[in-house]
């Protein structure tokens, strides 16, 4: 299944998140994730593989686009255009 990210959600992600996510990519791997929540990368990986945080898996890495990590920082949740 396709999944498509709204372009209100990718505008937040980009200007109005906290300023925490200001200066990383818009999509994130688990080292950069782990670093803006300040905790672990197996804190991180266990919040990847529960799906409290939603991700995306290419090969074996994990990649988080920004709105999904600024929904589970502002526990919102996430909507996609579908």
């Amino acid at each position: 299944m396709e999944q498509h990210i709204s372009n209100t959600a990718v505008q937040e992600a980009r200007y109005g998140a906290p300023e925490m996510f200001q200066g990383y990519p818009d999509v994130l791997n688990l080292d950069e994730m782990s670093e803006i929540l300040q905790i672990s990368t197996k804190t991180g990986r266990q919040l990847l593989s529960s799906g409290k945080i939603r991700s995306f898996r290419i090969g074996r890495s994990y990649r988080i686009p920004k709105p999904y990590l600024i929904a589970f920082v502002t526990g919102t949740p996430f909507r996609e255009v579908s």
